[in-house]
């Protein structure tokens, strides 16, 4: 596993000790696993945040199939 060498206040090491030691686990496994929640917290913030840009052709009509009130085929776009 990579190493790395960061700067924490001393508030945060006191904190994350105690998180650690609830946890029974070591201050490495809870940095860990507390900076992969906040990433994938951060990741899923960024995404429902993005905007869709429709470009429609001049003269384009929508497929009859297509319904704006379901919301469905934003998924497969946020997939991407």
């Amino acid at each position: 596993m990579p190493r790395t060498t960061i700067n924490l206040e001393e508030r945060l090491i006191r904190e994350i000790k105690h998180l650690a030691a609830d946890s029974r686990e070591s201050m490495g496994q809870a940095i860990n696993r507390l900076l992969l929640a906040a990433v994938e917290q951060q990741k899923a913030s960024l995404i429902s945040n993005r905007t869709i840009k429709w470009r429609v052709a001049k003269g384009a009509r929508p497929s009859p199939e297509f319904n704006p009130a379901n919301r469905d085929y934003l998924d497969v776009l946020a997939e991407k």
